[in-house]
C-alpha cells in the first residue's frame, strides 16, 4: 500500500554567494542555467551534469521503467532549468528510487541513493541599480513526495531543498518528516541588503534513499521526491527602508537569444502564506508488514509575511522571540530533566555527547581558522603589495592547499565522534530521544543543511560538521566583510564550498594604497584573533555547564549531590563569559580604535560600512567605530555560538536551565 503526502515550504537562512569579477557585467550575458543527477548502490556509480551554459539545460536518466517484471532495484532521476511558455524561470528535479523483492543486503550493498538538481544564476538584472533594504521573492511551487515500504526495519528517505542566495538569503525545504510543501503552492521568500545589479541564484534538489539492515531482503520499497512540476519564479518585490514597495520597479534580463524579459513586481493573487504542519503517524497494514502513512495535524503556524526566520539571529516577525525560541520554528530538545530509561547504558551514552562536544568544536575552529589564514594572506597582498602578481599567486597556492586539506581534517575529527556513538553501545534510538542525546529535535535544522533525518551516529556526524562550518562561516562573513570577495580570489566556491557566507563588502581587489595599511592589517588580524578567542571561550563556558549537568542527568538521576556540584560548576563557568566579552571589546579597540574611520568603512579597507543594516537588524548600532563594529561582531559571536551548541548538545537550554535554578 503506497503512502503519499504532499509538503509545504518552511522558510530557513542561507547567505548570498556574489562573485567578484561580475558585478558589473551586462544581464544578457550572464544568465546560466545547470541540471545535473546520479545514484550510488554499490559498485554502481552514475553522474551526469550538463552546466554553466546560457541557454535549456536537462538531464535525465530514463532508468526506471513503469512497468514490466519485478526489478531488485531501479532508479529514475530527472532535473531541468530554463524558461517555460510565459517567460518565467523554472527549475525542476525529481528523484525516483524503487526496490522490489530485493536480495538480501550485504555489507557495502545495504543502501542506495539517488539524486537530482537544477540551478539558475544571473549576474545582473537590468532596472535598478541601488540596494533595496529587502525584497520578496515570490514563488510558485508543485511536487510531491512518496514513500512506501513492506518491511519496517527498512528505511526509506525522502528530500527536496531549494535555495535563493539573494542578500541575506533563504531556503526552502520540504520531506516526508515535515510536511510543509503542498503542490500548487505559492510561497514568499523574504531577503535584506539585495542589490538587483549583481547576482542572484536558484536552486532546487530532489534526494531519495533507500537502505536496509545487513541481510534483509525479499522486501518491496519506493521513494520518491517529484518536484519535476517545477518552482517558478513569479515575481520579485523590491522594499524599502520603510518595508514598503518600491514603485516603478522594473526589473529585466535578456536571454541567450538577446530577447528582453521582465520579471513582474507585483505578488500573485492571493497573498500566499506560509503555515508550518507536523505529519502525525498512523499504522496502515500491508501483505509484508505495515507502513507510515503521515496525517497532517496543524501546528504554531506563520501567518502572511514577515515570518521568522530560523537562523538568522533576528526577530522577524516582531514578536520578541528570535529563531528557535519563536513558536514558528522547530523547538529545541526537551527531556524534563530525565535521563534514558534504566537499562540503557548511560554511562556510554554520556561518553558519546562528551566526544560529539569536543568534535564540534575542533570543526568549527578547524574551519575558522583555516578560512582565516587564507584570507591573511590574500589580505596582505591587497593591501601591503598592490598589484603583486607573485604575492597573489603565493595566496592562492596557501588557499589551494588549506582547501584541499580540509575534507581530510573534517573526516578525522568526524570519526573522533562517531566510535564513541556506535550501537552498540549506544542505541541509535537513545541518539534521537528527548531523554537521550535529543537529536529528533534537530531533524529540521539538519534539513536546511541536506541532512535527512539524524537517527545514526553518522548522519548525526554529517549534520554536526555542516552545521558547525555554518556557523563559522557566518562569523567570518561578519568579522571580515571582504572575506566573500577574497575568498573567490583564492579559489573557494561560495555557492558549493562556502554554502553559508554572506559577501557583505568588495573592493574589487584594491586596497587602502597608503601609509595606513599596516595600522589596518594590524587591525584584522587583532579582530581575528580576538573573535577566534571568544568563539572558543564562549564556548567553552557553556560546555562547562552542560556536560556535567548531562552526566548527573543521565548516570546518576535523582542524585541531589551530583546536581548541586554541577550547579556550582555551572555557575562558575558561565559567570565568565562577561570577562571574555570586555577582553574583546578591548582588545578591538586598542588596535582600531586610532585608524581613520574612513578606513575601516570602505569598501577598501575593511568594509565595515557593508554591516549597517545588518548590525542594526541584530540590535548593534551602525559600525561608525571600532567600538560600534566590535559590539557587532560580539553579538553575532553569541547568537552563533549558541547554534553551535544546540546542534552538538540538542538539549542546552534545558541543561543550562537546570544548571543555574
Amino acid at each position: 500500500m503506497t503512502a503519499r503526502t504532499s509538503v509545504r515550504l518552511r522558510l530557513s537562512a542561507a547567505l548570498l554567494a556574489v562573485a567578484l569579477v561580475a558585478v558589473a557585467a551586462p544581464a544578457s550575458a550572464l544568465i546560466t542555467y545547470k541540471a545535473e543527477d546520479g545514484y550510488l548502490f554499490g559498485a554502481a556509480n552514475y553522474h551526469h551534469q550538463h552546466g554553466g551554459d546560457p541557454a535549456f539545460q536537462s538531464v535525465d536518466s530514463g532508468l526506471c521503467p513503469t512497468t514490466g517484471p519485478p526489478l531488485d532495484i531501479c532508479v529514475h532521476t530527472r532535473a531541468a532549468a530554463g524558461m517555460d511558455a510565459v517567460n518565467r524561470l523554472y527549475l525542476s528535479a525529481g528523484a525516483q528510487l524503487r526496490r522490489q523483492n530485493a536480495s538480501p543486503a550485504v555489507v557495502g550493498q545495504n543502501s542506495a541513493l539517488a539524486f537530482a538538481s537544477s540551478e539558475i544564476e544571473i549576474f545582473g538584472l537590468d532596472g535598478y541599480v541601488a540596494m533595496a533594504p529587502a525584497a520578496y521573492f515570490y514563488f510558485g511551487l508543485s511536487g510531491t513526495i512518496l514513500n512506501t515500504k513492506t518491511d519496517v526495519s527498512v528505511t526509506t528517505q525522502t528530500f527536496a531543498v531549494a535555495h535563493l542566495y539573494a542578500g541575506s538569503g533563504a531556503s526552502v525545504q520540504c520531506d516526508e518528516i515535515n510536511a510543509q510543501c503542498p503542490p500548487n503552492s505559492v510561497m514568499a521568500l523574504r531577503v535584506t541588503s539585495f542589490q538587483p545589479s549583481q547576482h542572484f541564484e536558484i536552486t532546487l534538489r530532489s534526494d531519495v534513499a533507500i537502505g536496509a539492515p545487513t541481510g534483509v531482503g525479499g522486501y518491496d520499497a519506493e521513494t520518491n521526491t517529484d518536484y519535476y512540476d517545477t518552482l517558478k519564479l513569479l515575481a520579485i518585490q523590491l522594499l524599502d527602508d520603510q518595508d514598503q514597495p518600491i514603485p516603478d520597479v522594473h526589473l529585466t534580463f535578456n536571454d541567450p537569444d538577446g530577447n528582453p524579459h521582465e520579471i513582474p513586481d507585483t505578488p500573485p493573487s492571493p497573498t500566499p502564506t506560509a503555515t508550518g504542519l507536523t505529519p502525525t503517524p498512523t499504522t496502515t497494514p500491508t501483505a509484508g508488514g505495515p507502513t507510515t502513512t503521515p496525517t497532517a495535524t496543524a501546528t504554531p503556524s506563520c501567518a502572511s509575511p514577515p515570518c521568522e526566520d530560523c537562523e538568522n539571529c533576528i526577530d522577524d516577525d516582531g514578536d520578541g522571540l528570535i529563531d528557535r525560541a519563536d513558536p514558528d520554528c522547530a523547538p529545541r530538545a526537551n527531556g524534563g530533566g530525565a535521563g534514558l530509561p534504566a537499562g540503557q547504558d548511560v554511562k556510554s551514552l554520556d561518553r558519546c555527547a562528551k566526544a560529539i562536544r569536543k568534535g564540534a568544536a575542533k570543526l568549527a575552529s578547524l574551519r575558522l581558522t583555516q578560512l582565516q589564514a587564507c584570507l591573511k594572506s590574500l589580505t596582505d597582498c591587497v593591501q601591503l603589495k598592490p598589484g603583486d602578481g607573485g604575492c597573489t599567486a603565493g595566496a592562492q597556492a596557501k588557499c589551494a592547499k588549506i582547501k584541499a586539506a580540509l575534507p581530510a581534517a573534517e573526516t578525522t575529527i568526524m570519526t573522533s565522534f562517531t566510535k564513541p556513538c556506535t550501537d552498540p553501545p549506544v542505541a541509535a534510538s537513545s541518539l534521537d530521544a528527548a531523554t537521550g542525546l535529543g537529536y529528533s529535535a534537530e531533524a529540521l535544522p539538519c534539513g536546511y543543511r541536506g541532512v535527512n533525518g539524524v537517527g545514526s551516529n553518522l548522519s548525526l556526524a554529517e549534520c554536526v560538521r555542516r552545521q558547525q562550518n555554518c556557523a563559522a562561516e557566518r562569523l567570518l562573513a561578519v568579522s571580515v566583510p571582504r572575506a566573500g570577495e577574497l575568498l573567490v580570489v583564492g579559489g573557494f566556491s561560495l555557492a558549493s564550498d562556502l554554502p553559508c557566507l554572506a559577501s557583505f563588502a568588495d573592493g574589487f581587489g584594491n586596497g587602502v594604497g597608503d601609509a595606513s595599511a599596516k595600522a589596518l592589517r594590524k587591525c584584522d588580524g587583532a579582530i581575528q584573533k580576538a573573535t577566534a578567542k571568544l568563539v572558543s571561550g564562549r564556548r567553552k563556558a557553556i560546555e562547562g555547564c552542560d556536560t556535567p549537568i548531562f552526566t548527573c542527568v543521565e548516570t546518576k538521576p535523582g542524585d541531589g549531590k551530583c546536581t548541586s556540584k554541577a550547579q556550582g560548576t555551572c555557575s562558575k563557568s558561565i559567570a565568565g563569559i562577561t570577562k571574555l566579552q570586555t577582553a574583546f571589546s578591548d582588545a578591538i579597540t586598542k588596535a582600531c580604535g586610532a585608524i581613520d574611520i574612513n578606513d575601516l568603512r570602505d569598501n577598501q579597507g575593511l568594509g565595515i560600512a557593508a554591516l549597517d543594516a545588518s548590525c542594526a537588524a541584530i540590535g548593534a548600532p551602525a559600525p561608525t567605530s571600532a567600538a560600534d563594529f566590535a559590539t557587532c561582531v560580539e553579538l553575532n559571536v553569541a547568537c552563533r555560538v549558541d547554534q553551535m551548541i544546540d546542534n552538538e548538545t540538542p538539549r542546552n537550554q534545558e541543561l543550562l536551565g537546570i544548571g543555574t535554578m
